[in-house]
């Protein structure tokens, strides 16, 4: 309910951030921009940016099934 930064914030009360669960998408830009490295707005960019790319990466990987039946959700 609180958001990605909260969550984050919260969860690294209790956790290490060099937990290797930190290294999912839009957790490690949040604990940067906690940490002080990065603004908000850069923070903003770099996981749209990246969670583009993310998905790039899986569809290029999914086509390469030729027994997968493709649908459109419209």
């Amino acid at each position: 309910d609180d958001g990605l930064i909260e969550e984050v914030a919260s969860l690294l009360e209790t956790y290490p951030s060099d937990l290797p669960a930190f290294q999912a998408l839009g957790y490690k830009e949040t604990i940067r921009y906690l940490k002080g490295s990065i603004a908000k707005e850069e923070m903003i960019e770099l996981i749209k940016t990246k969670t583009r790319q993310f998905s790039k990466r899986q569809m290029t990987w999914y086509r390469r099934f030729k027994h997968v039946e493709w649908t459109s959700i419209s």
